[in-house]
Order: structure tokens, then C-alpha cells, then sequence
């Protein structure tokens, strides 16, 4: 679990790049409305709802590009909690006639999330043909990082949204939704659209994490290897 915190902070990290928002770069289309410019703000208000719960998974063994794999996993279910959020965007409807966006405002109150994730740690050995290649040891293969996977999202304890913005569509939709006549729509997009960039960005946060490691793999070689395979 200390590991799972430390790669949550370097994750959140990475998340906000130094900057106070979130700021998600594509148009997101929800039926027959289109937003962009979305920013996402109060994302560090992220607290544990509950102690999360780790259970060990069965040990899997294979052999991948030579190299005999054992792969130990755990299936983590966390509790998230987000205190008030902001997310700030430009909304236009698309309907046969020409439209323009006009900006908007969503508070999206209290929520906890519940998360289960699927951690797995690879665990190498070498074969006797790689066994053969001084260079294998400097060379791990992509697989050889840890995998995250979201097998499980749920949005509990909701509280709904306000929205308030400019023009027409906006202005309705704000009505519409501040009396709680969407409340359950945007509930289950918004579970689908986090099912949708998690992983995106479990997959970017596993691409730093390796070329890190592969760094300090190549360093430690070039200091140390030498003294074990002579040039």
C-alpha cells in the first residue's frame, strides 16, 4: 500500500505537470453536445474515503521474447473522495443549423469514487540463450514494468452538479440540470468517461515510469557492469 501511495502523489504529479488545473486537450462529444477547452480544477482535494483493500491474486508463469516471466498481481479497491470541483469549458449544441460555443461553468459537488484496480509486478529471469548476450541485461523488455489496469468504476454518495453559463443552450441546460433532471445522465457519463481516459493515463504514467527505470538501469551498467563482463 506505501508503494500504491507513492505512485498515487508521483501520478498526481505528473496529473497537474505544476499547474492548478486539468486541462483534458480533446473535443469531447456527449450525445449532440460538444465541449472543449475543459479544465478540471481542486483535482489535489483528492482524499481516501476508506483504508483501501489488497487482495493477492493467483501467480502467473510464462515465457516472453526468451525471457521466463512470473507475474505476481493484486486487485486493489479503493474509496476516493473529491471534495468540490470546477470544471470550466465552452459548450455548443450541434443541430442542422450553424451554432457557437459560448462558455459554462459545472460545480460538481462532494463525490467518492470507488476504484479497483489490477497492479501486476513482473519478475524475469533469463533464459539460456539470453543468458549467452552480456548486452541482455541492459536491454529489458517494455513488458518488464509494472501493468495497471481499471477493472471497476463506481461514482458513490453523489450529490449532483450546478452548471451556469452563457447563451441559450447553456442557460437551458443549466435549469434543466440544477433541478436534477439529469442528475443520473451525467452521473453515468461521467463514470464512462473516466473509464475511458484512466487507462490512457495509467498507459502514459507506466511509459515515464520505465524510461526512468531504463535510465537508471543503463547508468548503474555503465558503472558497474564492466567489473562483471570485461570489454
Amino acid at each position: 500500500l506505501r508503494l500504491f501511495h507513492v505512485l498515487l502523489d508521483y501520478g498526481m504529479r505528473l496529473l497537474h505537470a505544476g499547474k492548478d488545473f486539468f486541462e483534458v486537450k480533446d473535443l469531447i462529444r456527449v450525445s449532440r453536445v460538444e465541449l472543449q477547452n475543459i479544465r478540471i480544477h481542486n483535482l489535489k482535494s483528492i482524499y481516501e474515503a476508506s483504508v483501501p483493500e489488497l487482495r493477492a491474486l493467483p501467480v502467473d508463469e510464462s515465457m516472453k521474447e526468451g525471457w521466463k516471466v512470473t507475474t505476481r498481481c493484486f486487485s486493489i479497491d479503493l474509496n476516493i473522495g473529491l471534495r468540490e470541483l470546477t470544471v470550466s469549458a465552452e459548450s455548443k449544441l450541434k443541430v442542422f443549423f450553424k451554432t457557437k460555443f459560448h462558455p459554462f461553468e459545472m460545480i460538481i459537488k462532494p463525490l467518492v469514487l470507488h476504484v479497483r484496480l489490477r497492479v501486476c509486478f513482473p519478475f524475469l529471469s533469463v533464459s539460456q540463450s539470453l543468458a549467452l548476450d552480456k548486452g541482455s541485461a541492459s536491454n529489458l523488455p517494455h513488458f518488464a514494468t509494472f501493468s495497471i489496469d481499471l477493472e471497476d468504476v463506481e461514482i458513490k454518495h453523489w450529490k449532483g452538479v450546478r452548471i451556469k453559463g452563457k447563451g441559450t443552450f447553456n442557460k437551458v441546460a443549466g435549469f434543466l440540470v440544477n433541478s436534477g433532471v439529469f442528475t443520473d445522465f451525467i452521473r453515468g457519463e461521467i463514470g464512462r468517461k473516466v473509464r475511458k481516459y484512466m487507462p490512457l493515463k495509467f498507459a502514459e504514467l507506466k511509459d515515464k515510469i520505465h524510461c526512468k527505470l531504463k535510465k537508471m538501469a543503463d547508468k548503474t551498467i555503465d558503472l558497474y557492469a564492466v567489473k562483471i563482463f570485461p570489454k
